[in-house]
């Protein structure tokens, strides 16, 4: 298993948008996977990660040989930090936390990579939090259908997405 499964321009966008939101602060991401993206933003100062994922795959990752312990492999990498898994899809799990009160001011979005998913995560995100900066990963160099699916959600919103070939952002 691969130590880094983020990609240098992902690590680059979140340390950029912590730097300019300071620390101190809850953040939201969509994408748990194996902990490596909650474990950097709390080291960037964020003061509790709210990681929502399934910890189930995807299905083009349906070869990786420890797919079973996804879930078990965040919880021992993330032990004692202030990251609280929440083992739900990705819109369930964004209500689950506006219901509880979460204030986030960055979601970090790197859930399912079709359409649809993109879609509704951005526009949950927004509808949900919109006082938030959100960091978009898998972008076209990735994935044009997630692309697509983020940059429509966030026109519905009157939003503009921008970034890179492969991180964007849609700030409030």
């Amino acid at each position: 298993m691969s130590d880094s499964i983020l990609s240098p321009m992902t690590q680059t966008a979140l340390r950029e948008v912590m730097a300019e939101i300071g620390p101190g602060h809850e953040v939201i991401e969509v994408g748990g996977w194996l902990g490596e993206s909650a474990l950097l933003l709390v080291g960037l100062g964020a003061i509790r990660v709210y990681s929502i994922d399934t910890w189930l795959g995807m299905p083009e990752m349906d070869d990786f040989s420890e797919m079973a312990r996804c879930y078990e492999i965040f919880l021992e990498r993330t032990a004692g930090k202030p990251i609280e898994p929440i083992r739900r899809d990705s819109v369930s799990g964004l209500w689950t936390l506006f219901k509880r009160g979460v204030d986030p001011v960055l979601i970090f979005i790197d859930g399912g990579h079709q359409y649809e998913s993109a879609y509704a995560d951005v526009h949950c995100a927004i509808r949900l939090f919109p006082k938030a900066q959100l960091v978009l990963d898998d972008r076209p160099a990735n994935d044009r259908e997630c692309e697509r699916g983020y940059r429509e959600a966030a026109e519905k919103f009157g939003r503009t997405l921008s970034g890179g070939d492969w991180v964007g952002r849609i700030s409030p």
